[in-house]
Formats: structure tokens, sequence, C-alpha cells
């Protein structure tokens, strides 16, 4: 796991700024800074599938998700992207 050397960003703070419910647990091990700005992070940045509007409680044929893999310094982007194909397959 990598850390991060620059600014600390209190978990409280962080908290706040995003909106984190009470109760909720933050994933991941270290500081919230060596988890956001040291390491690889995903980000569902859209999903495709029914609509609420018509919907029905059945297993759907399909759905789709944008994401979005953000790859810090030091980091090969060709590993981060093929475990993380590993993953969501």
């Amino acid at each position: 796991d990598s850390t991060w050397e620059g600014l600390a960003y209190d978990e409280e703070q962080f908290r706040r700024d995003a909106r984190v419910l009470d109760g909720v647990e933050l994933i991941g091990s270290g500081s919230v800074a060596d988890r956001i700005w040291a390491r690889p992070a995903v980000t569902v940045l859209g999903i495709d599938c029914p609509p609420v509007v018509g919907a029905t409680p059945s297993v759907q044929a399909g759905a789709r998700a944008l994401v979005s893999l953000r790859v810090p310094p030091g980091v090969d982007a060709a590993e981060a992207t093929k475990l993380l194909r590993a993953h969501l397959e």
C-alpha cells in the first residue's frame, strides 16, 4: 500500500466534505489521504439499466456502467486495469 507524503486530510473533515452519513464505515486502510491520493481509485460515472417507471421485480437481461480508474504516480496503469477487470468479471 502506498502512502501520501503531502498534507494530511482529517477523517472527520473528509466525512463532512463527502457527506458520509453517520454510522457509515469507510473502507480501506491507512489515512484518508493515503486512500484517496496515493492509491488507485475507482469511480462509477454512470449506470445504464431499466428506469424506475415500468421496472419489474425480475432479473434484468443486462446493465452497463461507466467507471473511471484513477492511477496515481508509481502504479502501473496496465496492471491496475487488469486487476480491476478481473475483479469485475
